[in-house]
């Protein structure tokens, strides 16, 4: 910012010895570095992204290719042969369901992960997201979100007029349903927004000679969530979806693919993306309620990223 009111001068003007001249010059570059990077942190909130903070490492393109496809691979195998299969039932009985088949197929995608993007690849757990000291503040955010989902349901249905307990827990039992949410927090949930957030786009945001680099943020963003949509398809089919309901999918995976991205760049924290999203995909409510529980934790996910969007604000300003 600059400020445009004239500055007035008290009394004649005096000359200024070249040395001052310097020391005042000096001066007023330091206060306008610190404006200039107080308005830019202000003012963007995707800083991490735009300033290609969101990966130090570029991979290459031959390792970035071959391990998508082969992930591909990987999960047309797990929903068109494995999941129909039996091979994961002997685990998941055994544990009560607490490692059932989507965190047991998601352990060996973790492998592929690590064998292409760790090992061939020679990134850092910390170039796709995987920063250890943030993870407490993530457990945190998502253990508040699930007990605000709990607190909220049971009172819609104090106001409804009964409180009920969710029939699953019943049906399936408490393992079972303990199970598909570590399922999703070890398994799906993570794998998903290593691959896509964590990996592809920092990555496509790096290999996009795009010159201005919010369009290139945009152009990584648009290319990752069309193959975060692709990649659920054979998901889909093994869960009997006929091509009609998968055409009404496709913008709901855009929309919560594109909600994954912004809690991840809003909150830098890749952790908090995937508690968020294993709750989307498995709540694990305790009451019962008449309609879908994720329409109460997109209310609060809207309400998180509005306070932390603030607080950073108000970070920002406190050590301009």
């Amino acid at each position: 910012m600059t400020n445009k009111k004239p500055v007035a001068l008290c009394g004649p003007r005096k000359k200024i010895s070249p040395r001052r001249s310097e020391e005042r010059e000096g001066n007023a570059k330091k206060i306008l570095e610190r404006l200039t990077s107080r308005f830019s942190s202000r003012t963007s909130h995707l800083r991490g992204a735009l300033l290609c903070e969101l990966s130090n490492k570029e991979i290459s393109t031959r390792v970035l290719v071959v391990y998508f496809l082969l992930a591909m691979a990987l999960s047309v195998l797990v929903n068109l042969v494995l999941f129909p299969g039996t091979l994961f039932d002997p685990l998941e009985r055994a544990t009560g369901g607490l490692i059932n088949a989507t965190l047991q197929a998601n352990l060996l995608g973790l492998a592929l992960f690590a064998l292409f993007v760790f090992g061939l690849g020679r990134l850092r757990p910390a170039d796709v997201g995987l920063e250890w000291r943030k993870l407490p503040q993530a457990l945190l955010v998502t253990g508040l979100l699930w007990l605000g989902m709990q607190v909220a349901a049971l009172a819609i249905s104090l106001l409804r007029g009964g409180v009920a307990l969710d029939a699953v827990w019943v049906e399936r039992g408490a393992g079972a349903v303990l199970g598909w949410l570590i399922g999703q927090l070890l398994g799906n949930a993570l794998v998903e927004e290593l691959l896509y957030r964590g990996l592809l786009l920092p990555q496509l945001f790096h290999k996009f000679k795009i010159g201005n680099r919010r369009l290139r943020l945009v152009a990584a963003a648009a290319a990752m969530l069309a193959l975060f949509v692709l990649s659920h398809i054979p998901n889909r089919i093994f869960m009997g979806y006929t091509v009609g309901e998968m055409l009404i999918d496709i913008p709901i995976l855009l929309g919560y693919g594109l909600l994954f991205t912004i809690i991840y760049l809003v909150t830098e924290n890749l952790f908090v993306a995937v508690g968020v999203h294993a709750l989307v995909n498995e709540p694990t409510l305790v009451t019962a309620l008449p309609f879908p529980a994720q329409l109460i934790l997109l209310v609060m996910v809207v309400v998180m990223l509005v306070v932390w969007r603030r607080f950073n604000n108000e970070a920002v300003s406190s050590h301009s």
